[in-house]
């Protein structure tokens, strides 16, 4: 009778040593996310109301492009930090989600699918965030200038993104058998593997190398080699050969929007290859750990953030906007407070200097009437209560500098 996967958990697993770290456990994943996610979002939102609401004129080519692609890497944050929440198994070819879409019963095999589409996705949005920079130039001989000619290429663009799509035919049927497969090249996983409901890739080797040595690599070929060419295009027209119908200032412009598209789409692709190449080098040489893997997860969580940042600081238009926003939110938020604050601690001065003056110190001096003693005192008392008005007074004319 072949064994099964409670029967190696209950004869096998006890022997082995198990990392038992919060942040390699599937609540150290799930809880971490969540809870970034929760303090960025407001960060997205608000990236998305200066995109609609403050874009100038002058950005108006870039607009929709820019929403576009912001739309998607906040899509791709919510997903991976709240909606699905991989736990990855590595090097086995498994994940289990731990988010939401799990407590609602969606089934893996679903969540894989909209992960690896929406992937694909924003592949195509950053190609035409750069397909578009490079058509609003108007002596570009290369732009596509027809409707026609931009759903076919958008099109083939996604079905080439979208080839992965093609080894989900080779998920195992039996997960129970490729369960036991993987144990045997991994026999001692996180505990998660055997309580969750984990899902199989794929277990056959030749397809595993299909996917992660050719599939994914022609992908990653394709979007970089479409932004190359659109990026290209752009510096030859813009810095080489820059046409003479537009004024300086308009050229200036396209050059500085050149500017900062490249570096919102350069700095969030450093932030997603980091994890891509660290996990390759570690799976390779057989010390990947799933701390690591869980780490890594929560920064590719983090690519969102990392693009509604930059877009916020590269962009003059937005930066400007940004910046109006704290002081708007300062003078109505904390100085109001600061000012409460300053005038309960006005009154408790002006209340001490009160009740200085009335202190029994003073009846007992004038009552004795012993001069010397009372010079004495009373020339300390009443440094004590001149100081505590002087810092009454400070703090009123603080409260009405800051009113």
């Amino acid at each position: 009778m072949p064994i099964r996967v409670v029967d190696y958990m209950i004869i096998y697993y006890p022997k082995c040593e198990i990392d038992n770290s919060f942040l390699a456990s599937w609540q150290g994943l799930a809880y971490t996310s969540h809870s970034i996610q929760v303090f960025v979002l407001p960060i997205q939102i608000l990236t998305f109301w200066l995109i609609v609401q403050k874009t100038p004129d002058s950005m108006k080519s870039v607009k929709w492009p820019l929403f576009v692609v912001q739309f998607w890497c906040t899509l791709l944050d919510i997903t991976v930090g709240f909606l699905i929440t991989p736990y990855i198994f590595l090097p086995s070819i498994a994940f289990a989600g731990v988010g939401i879409f799990s407590w609602l019963g969606i089934s893996q095999t679903v969540q894989l699918i909209f992960l690896l589409i929406l992937t694909a996705v924003l592949n195509v949005s950053l190609i035409y965030l750069f397909e578009s920079r490079s058509s609003s130039i108007e002596n570009n001989i290369f732009k596509l200038r027809r409707r026609c000619s931009k759903i076919i290429y958008y099109c083939w663009n996604f079905a080439a993104s979208s080839i992965i799509l093609f080894s989900l035919a080779h998920i195992p049927t039996n997960q129970e058998e490729a369960k036991l497969n993987l144990l045997e090249s991994n026999p001692c996983p996180t505990p998660e593997f055997f309580s969750l409901p984990v899902l199989v890739w794929l277990t056959d080797q030749y397809w595993i190398s299909i996917t992660f040595s050719l599939m994914s690599p022609l992908i990653l070929l394709n979007a970089a080699g479409n932004v190359s060419f659109h990026a290209i295009c752009s510096i030859y027209y813009l810095y080489l050969a820059p046409s003479t119908v537009i004024s300086i200032q308009t050229r200036q412009l396209q050059r500085r929007f050149f500017f900062g598209v490249v570096i919102q789409t350069l700095v969030p692709t450093v932030i997603c290859g980091i994890p891509y190449i660290i996990i390759s080098l570690a799976s390779a040489s057989d010390k990947i750990t799933q701390e690591v893997t869980n780490f890594l997860v929560i920064v590719i969580g983090f690519h969102g953030f990392v693009q509604s940042i930059t877009v916020i600081l590269v962009h003059r238009a937005y930066r400007h906007q940004f910046k109006m926003f704290l002081l708007g939110f300062v003078r109505k938020r904390l100085i109001p407070s600061f000012t409460l604050v300053l005038k309960m601690v006005y009154l408790q001065m002006e209340m001490s200097c009160r009740n200085m003056k009335k202190s029994s110190i003073y009846k007992k001096i004038f009552a004795e009437n012993r001069v010397l003693l009372c010079e004495k005192v009373y020339s300390e008392a009443h440094i004590v209560v001149k100081k505590s008005c002087l810092l009454s007074h400070c703090c009123l004319i603080l409260i009405h500098y800051f009113r």
